[in-house]
């Protein structure tokens, strides 16, 4: 039996008239889709632009002569923040290098690489891996495209160009440069020869490669390969994984982050670094890519600090990157995979960057931008006003606050981040899965994730912050969403800040990625989610909700999360089960939204079942079953309590856990027995 007992009085009044939920809207493409498809083909080629949270995305399905010009024009295709449908960026002819009329050299064809360059995307084809173009204008149909074919690799003797790419395998770009991961001429990447190519728009619009190698008049790519010193430790490393790379460029720091999977040589000496660090230099008047140690070799010992470890055949499996900038100024590199042998694909971690930008926006002063401290990992030892400097602008009658900064690179072992850190450790723990993507906006990451049927596959952390603003732990893995399909995976994501969406796509294999979807702020109806079974609204979660707080009653008042990790709800495995509570006039309703299969599994579909519970009295004298997912209380305390506006869940270490609930009458527990405890916590 459980009861609601009043407490002392507060002052509190929210009002809510009802409830709108999180639903997945499916994003238009072309005519040719199947019902319940974006597109007529598979599309996991994409590159997500977080600047303007622009999703591109490019044909990955064999090119089929048959298909109609629509199905053509998708060969690459954007989605805006908002839109509801994807536009066309291939058109049958366009301006190509200047040349009005031309035919395109996209329209219809299969596309292997995305990237993303000075306003528009940069796209390789399948057949053609060795040539590549740019879109100018991301957004519009009726774009220039430039090329640049026969992209070289990183062979050759000194100022001589390099030997045609046997394909290029990953692109990102800055507001001036691209950057193109290449294979060697008849080989692949991550050995002698392979290499990251410098491109730029050239002033006959067209798409130049650049002699991007210092001391080098040669057109080629900076060596990339197991004799790159950023990347090994003592001897030459055994090998670089072909198939695992990833580059992020960050516009704030100016730095372009690569990582791969490298493998150390055999002795107790050697080592392997999954990180390297890029900037660009001019170089009588030539731009130049330039490597720098991201941690030197020195400062490792053993294999316990993410990027990289010390001993005989040290695997260094770094397999995504991307770059943070915290709401309290500070700077991070955000990485999926680790040194230790082991959870590489679920080990996301956060490392401290140094950032020596200048203190004044007043001041012109660059010297940042080839300092090879800045961009690096920091120490990870904060002291307040040396290595997480405070920045302020000075040159006006106030002191005005614009940041902070890590300031110390770290040198030796125990500046290192190790991953046993809980600064370093995101989500607390694993990934729920192996990771598919990863985007990070402000404070958060968010992952997708492989996993069970009915799993959720999108997850966040958020960064928690201690007084000095640097990050001392994460919140645990939450998750954000799942596909109507429970058995489908979801390849891709995006987040839409301005509007609070996420992007999704979604498959049952890579090789059937059809459906792009957005989330959007509605009801969801019919949606097989929150919003009811796909025939029948009215046994939906929100619907259910609606029902239950009456608009003549003031509506919903308060919608309270409550996750699996909760501390007062049972950790063991079997028992574990996520909620959710609601409050309205003189009522609340717990809502159980998933359910321990091995993981937690959300309860999606149909909400109304046989075995919830109303009760009136505010008195729960019957026992919940397995099915029971909802149970509707009022009356008791409850009544005294008035228009409840707010609920948490607390765990007391002696009597175990307690819901407590308040509003503009007062505050009341419900707790399991009338003598005063609460529910024993591993129940």
């Amino acid at each position: 039996m459980v009861t609601l007992k009043k407490s002392f009085l507060v002052l509190m009044l929210v009002l809510v008239y009802g409830v709108n939920l999180n639903a997945q809207t499916l994003l238009d493409g072309d005519t040719a889709a199947a019902t319940g498809n974006s597109f007529s083909f598979n599309v996991l080629a994409k590159y997500f632009d977080a600047s303007t949270s622009n999703l591109y995305v490019g044909r990955n399905s064999a090119t089929n002569a048959g298909d109609a010009t629509d199905v053509k024009n998708y060969a690459v295709s954007v989605v805006k923040t908002g839109a509801t449908a994807f536009t066309p960026l291939t058109p049958e002819t366009a301006i190509v290098n200047g040349a009005a009329n031309t035919a395109n050299p996209l329209f219809g064809e299969q596309i292997s690489t995305l990237g993303y360059f000075s306003g528009g995307p940069l796209v390789v084809r399948t057949d053609a891996p060795q040539h590549l173009y740019h879109i100018i204008n991301g957004t519009s149909s009726l774009s220039p495209v430039l090329k640049i074919e026969n992209v070289k690799d990183a062979q050759g003797a000194t100022n001589s160009d390099g030997s045609t790419t046997a394909g290029i395998i990953k692109l990102v770009g800055s507001s001036h440069y691209a950057f193109a991961a290449v294979k060697k001429n008849g080989g692949a990447f991550g050995v002698a020869g392979a290499g990251i190519a410098l491109v730029k728009k050239s002033t006959n619009a067209a798409l130049e490669q650049i002699a991007a190698v210092t001391g080098d008049t040669g057109v080629k790519a900076v060596p990339l390969d197991p004799t790159t010193a950023e990347l090994k430790i003592t001897t030459d490393l055994a090998s670089i994984d072909a198939s695992i790379i990833d580059m992020h460029w960050d516009s704030i720091l100016q730095r372009l982050y690569i990582c791969v999977k490298a493998t150390g040589a055999g002795a107790e000496t050697d080592g392997a670094r999954g990180v390297v660090m890029a900037y660009i230099e001019g170089v009588d008047g030539v731009a130049k890519l330039k490597f720098t140690d991201f941690v030197p070799a020195a400062g490792f010992s053993g294999t316990t600090y993410i990027v990289g470890g010390l001993g005989a055949s040290t695997v260094a499996d770094i397999q995504k990157i991307r770059t943070m900038h915290t709401t309290t100024g500070v700077s991070y590199l955000i990485t999926l995979g680790n040194s230790a042998g082991s959870n590489a694909t679920t080990t996301v971690s956060a490392l401290p960057l140094v950032n020596k930008k200048p203190a004044s926006l007043f001041v012109n002063n660059l010297t940042y931008l080839t300092d090879t401290d800045h961009g690096t990992l920091a120490s990870k030892t904060v002291a307040a006003g040396t290595n997480l400097k405070e920045y302020f602008e000075t040159t006006g009658q106030t002191a005005c606050f614009l940041g902070r900064g890590f300031q110390v690179a770290a040198t030796a072992t125990d500046h290192l981040t190790a991953q046993t850190d809980t600064a370093a450790q995101i989500g607390g723990a694993v990934a729920p899965g192996a990771v598919l993507d990863m985007q990070v906006h402000k404070d958060t990451v968010y992952i997708s994730v492989d996993g069970s049927v009915d799993q959720a596959r999108v997850f966040s952390s958020q960064a928690l912050f201690d007084a000095d603003g640097a990050i001392k732990a994460w919140t645990p893995w939450q998750a954000v969403s799942r596909p109507v399909t429970g058995t489908d995976e979801v390849y891709g994501i995006g987040y839409q800040p301005s509007i609070g969406r996420m992007y999704t796509m979604q498959g049952a294999t890579s090789a059937a990625v059809k459906t792009v979807k957005t989330s959007t702020w509605s009801s969801g109806s019919q949606d097989g989610l929150l919003g009811g079974t796909t025939t029948d609204a009215s046994v939906g979660f929100e619907s259910l909700l609606k029902n239950a707080f009456s608009k003549e009653n003031g509506g919903i008042q308060g919608l309270f999360d409550f996750p699996h990790q909760t501390s007062a709800f049972s950790s063991t495995a079997g028992k574990r089960l996520s909620m959710m509570i609601a409050t309205g006039y003189k009522k609340i309703m717990l809502i159980e939204t998933g359910q321990d299969d091995g993981s937690i599994v959300p309860h999606v579909g149909s909400f109304s079942h046989a075995d919830n519970i109303t009760i009136t009295d505010g008195v729960l004298g019957a026992e919940r079953t397995a099915n029971t997912k909802i149970i509707t209380m009022s009356g008791g305390a409850l009544d005294t309590v008035g228009a409840i506006s707010t609920a948490t869940i607390i765990n007391e270490t002696t009597n175990g856990g307690y819901i407590v609930v308040g509003g503009v009458g007062g505050v009341a527990i419900l707790r399991a027995t009338i003598g005063g405890a609460g529910w024993a916590t591993g129940d």
